[in-house]
């Protein structure tokens, strides 16, 4: 979540996009939006869903955030970073 791209992106999919559309709705180069999806994801705060395309009637994957809000605090024991839906 540290670069502007990967901030864009998640601003982006509140609802399942393919990597092309996250491309083009958040303004990142096309091969920033694969890394930064793929990143995203590896840290599950993306999900992929494979879907069928209905124009094109093959599967492809989408992507969709895995949370609607990130809280952070601080306690005794350090930083609570917390994903709620």
């Amino acid at each position: 979540m540290g670069s502007e791209a990967a901030n864009a992106i998640l601003r982006t999919v509140a609802e399942p996009m393919t990597v092309k559309e996250i491309h083009q709705f958040a303004e990142v180069p096309l091969s920033t939006a694969y890394r930064e999806v793929n990143r995203l994801a590896e840290a599950n705060l993306l999900e992929e869903r494979l879907q069928l395309d209905p124009i094109e009637g093959r599967h492809v994957n989408r992507y969709v955030r895995t949370f609607d809000t990130i809280e952070i605090r601080m306690t005794d024991e350090g930083i609570v970073v917390q994903l709620l839906s």
